[in-house]
């Protein structure tokens, strides 16, 4: 895992320019969820991902993803409860069967 300095971070930088964009704020999320090692900051810019897009089907899989990296067992298993009828509708099992056992119990 690569570390970024603060000020390198430009996803998290896109985003802070253009707060209402679901866009900059998923890849302000998921460099924060996988590169930083801060699944809790993450995880806000998911929600907003999903207050702005409510159906993108990336911040439903990496929220839930994020809050168990959190420690947030029970509210991942909820927004992983939320996520696996997304992904039954296009039927990919890849995501489900690749998910943490966490997130399967």
């Amino acid at each position: 895992r690569r570390r970024y300095p603060a000020p390198a971070a430009p996803s998290e930088g896109a985003w802070a320019g253009n707060p209402h964009s679901s866009d900059a704020a998923m890849g302000a999320g998921l460099l924060l969820h996988h590169h930083l090692g801060n699944p809790a900051s993450a995880v806000e810019r998911y929600r907003i991902v999903l207050a702005l897009s409510p159906q993108h089907y990336g911040a439903h899989y990496q929220i839930a993803t994020a809050l168990l990296a959190s420690g947030r067992v029970d509210e991942a298993k909820a927004a992983w409860a939320r996520f696996v009828p997304m992904a039954e509708a296009i039927g990919d099992t890849a995501s489900l069967d690749g998910a943490p056992a966490a997130l399967k119990r």
